[in-house]
């Protein structure tokens, strides 16, 4: 899980990070109409690997630290031969659904064109039927918010069984050993700070894709926190996955 979501991390900073630092110091665009179709691509396959694997990694280690009951043991020795399978379902499923993307995005347009609903100086994207607009909306949403609750469920669980945990420790130890802490309760309370981390930057940088999308004020300050808040989730995700893992 790791891996992949380092990996999804990658194709999110590089394909987004790389063109916006040229930009920011106003290094000649080299990309045409099918560079920016490749860089949107992977940029938009690694933000749905991002959601999906952190998602995977939240409810695995739910499952780890879970309570050892005949329920939870049935589980516990299932959930390792599922995650080869989770991820390429997800790597499929990411994919699948963002070929679209491949067909509304452009290369650089002059930005006073009246087709143009968003312009990211090395792309602009354009605008689609409604119904397929409000389709493809739809089905965005419902992933995002699927794994956005399976996370926040994962977590709220976590939270539970760590307060569990040290209370019975403190019984158990007295106040002098109560910092003493199991491997995989440090490896949840990583797991529960990046999807924190995740839950508060999404909502932010939704609320913003939506104002940049249903206003046709040209806000460059709105499009600059847009892509901060984009890229600041997978560069701070990347120290947290060191911090957890040193290899």
């Amino acid at each position: 899980i790791f891996i992949h979501l380092a990996l999804a991390n990658i194709l999110v900073l590089l394909s987004k990070g790389i063109p916006e630092t040229m930009e920011a110091w106003r290094l000649k665009n080299i990309l045409d109409a099918v560079g920016c179709k490749i860089l949107l691509y992977c940029s938009q396959v690694g933000r749905g690997l991002s959601i999906s694997m952190t998602c995977l990694l939240s409810v695995f280690q739910a499952n780890t630290i879970s309570l050892s009951t005949s329920r939870w043991t049935t589980l516990k020795a299932k959930a390792p031969m599922c995650i080869a399978p989770s991820c390429l379902l997800f790597w499929i499923l990411s994919l699948g659904l963002d070929v679209p993307s491949l067909l509304y995005m452009t290369g650089p347009e002059n930005k006073t064109s009246t087709q143009s609903i968003l312009n990211l100086i090395y792309c602009s994207s354009f605008n689609l039927p409604s119904g397929v607009t409000r389709g493809l909306s739809i089905v965005f949403i419902l992933w995002d918010l699927i794994f956005v609750e399976l996370m926040s469920s994962a977590s709220g669980y976590m939270v539970c069984v760590l307060l569990r945990h040290h209370q019975l420790v403190q019984h158990l130890h007295g106040p002098r050993h109560s910092l003493i802490v199991m491997p995989e309760v440090s490896a949840a309370k990583r797991v529960i700070t990046l999807v924190t981390l995740y839950v508060l930057l999404y909502g932010s940088n939704t609320i913003i894709m939506k104002v940049l999308h249903n206003t046709k004020i040209d806000s460059p300050l709105l499009l600059n926190i847009h892509i901060a808040l984009s890229l600041f989730f997978p560069t701070m995700n990347t120290f947290l996955i060191i911090n957890t893992n040193r290899r």
